[in-house]
């Protein structure tokens, strides 16, 4: 019996990494190579190379967009679900970095159609840890907390999906300026075969706004503009405050002066939006817990 079933673990797990692995990495160099000698390449060598484009936004991508049409019908615990628990939270009047507030939010949506997780891993790291972001990106996520779970996951991939696409675009003008719209169409390609975009919509995660603020901030580095786009990002992903070093070591006050005045912005208006000083709290151990 241990023979069998190892004999057959082989094979799938084989089948496994030749789809998750090493396809998109076979596929990945010969996109790379062929597009590096599309200008003197023979027509034939070109045609594959379009044939290889098309297979990988095809194939590739739609394996993305069925995982995210699988993930509305089915919101998964991380990380929709834990938005959407927060948003409630928020939208009630609750203390979304109060473990108590959390579990009385969440006791009735446990039973609804369909349920919110009640598996101890949720409970531990979302119901008894809290809020683990600072209370403006609330703003981000709060709108969640006015519809239904599947409504919530719908308008949060929707969201995704845009930034996704935002990003391709924006990757495409910042590194192939003076390229014809075609060459949208190899960094689709490339992106839809990266792993990790995959993993984003698997998860439900807000890395494509990171990455789009990102892509933004590297633009206008050197211009006092990149100060939005830092406080943009550090609302999506406080580690992104990291990137406040690169205004600060090349001395662009204005840019720095701008990213301070745009995130006073933006906690003013998540005071009068959402009208309770919860700053201090968010510094608890509470909200400190691993994140999911």
């Amino acid at each position: 019996m241990l023979a069998r079933a190892a004999s057959s673990f082989g094979p799938v797990l084989l089948r496994g990494l030749l789809l998750v692995w090493w396809l998109p990495f076979l596929l990945t160099t010969l996109l790379l190579i062929g597009y590096h000698l599309r200008a003197g390449a023979a027509p034939w060598i070109r045609r594959a190379v379009f044939g290889v484009v098309a297979l990988s936004i095809a194939g590739f991508g739609g394996l993305v967009v069925a995982r995210a049409v699988h993930n509305v019908i089915a919101p998964p615990e991380w990380d929709v679900q834990a938005f959407w628990i927060y948003a409630k939270v928020a939208v009630q009047g609750g203390n979304f970095y109060e473990p108590a507030d959390m579990h009385r939010t969440a006791a009735p949506l446990q039973h609804e159609v369909p349920p919110l997780s009640a598996s101890p891993g949720f409970t531990r790291e979302v119901l008894d840890a809290g809020f683990f972001y600072p209370p403006p990106t609330m703003l981000l996520v709060g709108p969640l907390g006015l519809l239904s779970l599947r409504a919530a996951a719908f308008c949060w991939y929707l969201l995704l999906g845009t930034a996704l696409v935002a990003c391709i675009v924006a990757l495409r003008r910042t590194f192939f300026p003076d390229c014809s719209r075609v060459e949208l169409a190899p960094v689709a390609a490339l992106v839809r075969l990266f792993r990790p975009t995959y993993l984003t919509v698997a998860f439900g995660q807000p890395s494509f706004l990171t990455l789009l603020a990102l892509i933004a901030l590297w633009r206008t580095r050197d211009r006092p503009l990149s100060g939005v786009f830092l406080a943009a990002g550090t609302l999506v992903k406080p580690i992104f405050a990291f990137f406040l070093l690169y205004p600060l070591l090349r001395q662009h006050w204005r840019a720095l002066a701008l990213a301070a005045a745009n995130g006073g912005l933006i906690s003013l208006i998540h005071t009068v939006l959402v009208a309770t000083p919860r700053f201090p709290q968010c510094l608890s151990p509470n909200s400190l817990h691993p994140r999911p």
